[in-house]
């Protein structure tokens, strides 16, 4: 039969509490101790380590003594520690003796080698399994305990095992244990409780359960720490609404501060007590932050502190040597920081605000400013963060932040008022960009405006930004683009004049300028650190590079732009240069691969992206789902593209769906659909009324339309006119170098000319299409607009009308 020393102390008294909840895994865990030399239960205070020793004990081992000491303060010396020890063991053990510690006392010199030797032999006679248990040891501080023990844990016989509950590490060389193998840790991870045993307990003492919610917001919020959830819980039982303001609330009730004061800080050194009061101010912290905070250079020795004791400190995840409170445990400290030092806190939040501006960590310092109500000093940091939101296409939390501010302060104010239009008119919100821009023009005439740029011409350019945005095809009639670069603007704003210039000339089908101004635009935005703009000019390149028919320095350009934002992933730039490549693997018939970057891109789409990204990246998903026979799918996409369409005049864009609907109505021999198409987008009144006649301008749009309308004569067997088609759309697009186009449409008269039974004048189309785009055009996406063409390019070959495709 076991025969168990019991614990001595308040926290570990023999009585069985109907509050402490009975785990049987755990006393699993703690079994595990029998194979180990040395097991070491580390967690902070109120974690459940002694409450796990008490039901360990009670488990009813067989065949095994326990020796268990709860430490107390009197032991922090030699002569009381090992005479306690002593006495224990032999309470457990009646053979046991150590003669030499028998003699121990404070008069005597204390022999880390001879008591090491006693205290060995003297376990070492010992017959019956034993396991001695130490409680509490984070209050020794004596380094002549430390080696005796870490000695005689070494010379252990294996029936003989040490269990150690500390608060901070045991400094009992626990490196080489662990290297041997011989050493058991359980931390505060494996005691922090779950749902399952907060529901155990929650019945235990009569709380109801079927709350969920409520369960699993208490467990959020203490982060399974158990003193905590068991000080808390009584007080918030029953659930209902405003659970976490409640939680908060709770979190500041006497019992916790007592807790935490009495447990936790009054147990620090005085150093620590002030480091950990006045950094409680920071969501996060790190040694530079704090050291900057508090005006000293240890801070580093103040965390590596915390984290060795277990202070409620925890590493964050994902970013090394950061660090955060336990969020109770915060909320303790944040209490006692407005009692201990009211009159410092502004200084400190000051200057934490100033760090983190520093290290364009925004949205962390704008908002301890708004907790001090400094709003001079907040809307100076709003100013400075705009400026790196819109580097960075962060324009949700720029439009957040500048609405916290009144409007009276924001409307008047260059500096404020001017990203806030940006903003919004990236995000879409073309009726509040319209409100302000007037509210602007009006004191602008008053001479009201203040700031930097009140009276530049800023405000005149976002009237086209706006353009650019909201009518597409105004846009590319605006001529101001042909002006030299817009100086008496905005910083910002005349950053954006360089990568619109490149797009307007992509519009207006001059695409050699286009490439020349898009890569003009990428070394400025890279100079000036505007990744974001950087991505649009980019896609302008690809797009220009693609339309004249060279792919290879497309796809050159493309792969380059997404290697280069690689470790910023999901952002809005890798948006926009993420589905340029997706489109690239597409057309090379890689599918697969095509299919899982658009499903990582679709769902980050947002109003911020370019609109040719959003239009792009849904019709191309749509049209895999439509490969796959996903024809659901395939129809929510392009029905939601739709109705994004309509927030804006997009005429170019929505000959895209044209286009999409057609391929299907094709693939599918979907006739209904193919009519209901020439209805929606009139095909057949553009045709009549010479739509596709005019060669003056080039436009993509019109090019679609006109490819959608021949796929239609085609399949309804209106040769002549689909040829007619052709020929218009042929020349158009050869004439301005849109080599890319011109292909689909040579393609498409080839087909009509092999279904009017010219077999030699189709195989000579041909050979045309591909001197035309060389074989660098013969992608999935030629196949896709001109269904039929791969049949023929291969009648091509087996004809030797053209020379055998090489080997992909």
């Amino acid at each position: 039969m076991s025969d168990v020393c019991a614990p001595g102390d308040n926290e570990a008294s023999g009585k069985r509490s109907s509050n402490n909840l009975l785990r049987p895994q755990l006393i699993d865990l703690v079994n595990r101790a029998e194979d180990y030399r040395l097991t070491v239960l580390l967690a902070p205070a109120g974690s459940g380590k002694s409450t796990l020793l008490r039901q360990w004990l009670r488990s009813g081992r067989q065949n095994t003594r326990f020796a268990v000491l709860n430490l107390e303060p009197r032991h922090h010396s030699p002569a009381p520690f090992f005479s306690s020890l002593i006495k224990t063991i032999k309470q457990s053990c009646a053979q046991f003796d150590a003669y030499y510690l028998n003699q121990i006392n404070d008069s005597v010199e204390f022999s880390v080698e001879a008591v090491t030797e006693s205290l060995a032999q003297g376990l070492a006679r010992l017959r019956e399994p034993l396991f001695v248990v130490l409680d509490d040891y984070q209050l020794i501080q004596d380094d002549n305990i430390h080696r005796t023990l870490s000695q005689v844990i070494f010379t252990l016989p294996p029936h003989i095992h040490f269990v150690v509950a500390s608060r901070s590490h045991p400094p009992l060389q626990l490196s080489r244990l662990k290297l041997e193998d011989s050493l058991l840790s359980i931390d505060a991870n494996d005691l922090k409780w779950d749902l399952e045993a907060l529901e155990n307990w929650f019945r235990s003492v009569g709380l109801a359960t079927a709350d969920k919610a409520f369960m699993q917001d208490l467990l959020d919020w203490t982060e399974g720490w158990i003193a905590g959830i068991k000080l808390m819980a009584l007080s918030l039982k029953g659930g209902g609404a405003d659970q976490s303001d409640h939680m908060a609330q709770e979190s500041k009730s006497p019992e916790v501060l007592q807790y935490f004061a009495d447990s936790v800080l009054a147990q620090q050194p005085d150093d620590i007590r002030r480091f950990l009061i006045k950094t409680a101010c920071l969501e996060t912290l790190d040694a530079t932050l704090c050291n900057d905070v508090l005006q000293i250079d240890n801070a580093q020795r103040c965390i590596d502190y915390l984290m060795e004791n277990h202070v409620f400190l925890h590493p964050v995840d994902g970013q090394p040597d950061v660090y955060r409170y336990h969020s109770i445990f915060r909320e303790f400290l944040l209490y006692r920081l407005r009692a201990d030092y009211p009159q410092e806190i502004d200084s400190l939040t000051r200057r934490a605000a100033s760090t983190l501006l520093e290290r364009k960590e925004c949205v962390q310092a704008l908002e301890l400013l708004a907790d001090i109500d400094d709003g001079e000093a907040l809307e100076s940091a709003i100013v400075r963060c705009s400026d790196q939101w819109i580097k960075t296409g962060e324009f949700t939390r720029l439009i957040e932040w500048i609405d916290r501010l009144p409007e009276e302060r924001i409307i008047n104010q260059s500096e404020l008022v001017y990203p806030l239009i940006t903003a919004l008119i990236f995000y879409r919100r073309f009726n509040q960009a319209e409100y302000y821009i007037e509210l602007v023009q009006e004191l602008n005439r008053r001479g009201e405006m203040q700031g930097r740029y009140a009276n530049d011409d800023s405000v005149s350019f976002l009237l086209n930004v706006l353009e650019l945005f909201h009518n597409d095809t105004e846009f590319r009639r605006n001529d101001i683009y042909r002006m030299p670069n817009q100086q008496n603007v905005q910083h910002h704003v005349r950053l954006f004049y360089s990568p619109m210039r490149a797009y307007y000339y992509l519009l207006n089908a001059d695409f050699k300028t286009a490439v020349s101004e898009a890569y003009r635009a990428r070394d400025i935005l890279r100079i000036s650190g505007q990744n974001f703009l950087r991505s649009f000019a980019d896609l302008v390149l690809i797009l220009a590079e693609r339309a004249q028919g060279n792919v290879p320095s497309a796809v050159q350009v493309a792969e380059e732009a997404f290697r280069s934002v690689s470790d910023r992933p999901y952002t809005l730039e890798w948006v926009n240069l993420a589905t340029p490549i997706s489109i690239i693997r597409y057309e090379q018939n890689r599918l697969d691969e095509a299919e899982k970057l658009l499903r990582e891109v679709v769902p980050m789409l947002s109003s911020a992206c370019a609109t040719e990204v959003i239009t792009a990246s849904y019709c191309a998903l749509a049209r895999l789902a439509f490969i796959r026979g996903n024809d659901g799918e395939a129809k929510r996409l392009l029905n939601y593209l739709a109705r994004v369409l309509l927030h804006g005049d997009y005429e170019r864009f929505n000959t895209q769906l044209c286009l999409e609907w057609t391929l299907y109505a094709r693939s599918h021999g979907d006739l209904e659909t193919m009519n209901w198409v020439q209805q929606e987008y009139q095909l057949e009144q553009k045709q009549r009324a010479g739509y596709w006649g005019s060669d003056a301008r080039y436009d993509e749009g019109v090019d679609r339309l006109g490819v959608s309308r021949v796929i239609f004569l085609i399949m309804t067997k209106k040769f002549d006119q689909a040829e007619a088609l052709c020929g218009h759309l042929i020349r158009s697009a050869e004439r301005h170098g849109c080599v890319s186009r011109a292909v689909v449409s040579r393609m498409n008269r080839a087909l009509v000319y092999w279904h009017q039974g010219n077999e030699e004048q189709a195989l000579q189309e041909v050979k045309m299409s591909v001197k035309c785009g060389g074989l660098v055009c013969l992608s999935r996406t030629l196949f896709d607009e001109a269904p039929g063409s791969a049949m023929l390019l291969m009648k091509a070959v087996n004809s030797n009308v053209i020379n055998p495709l090489p080997e992909s």
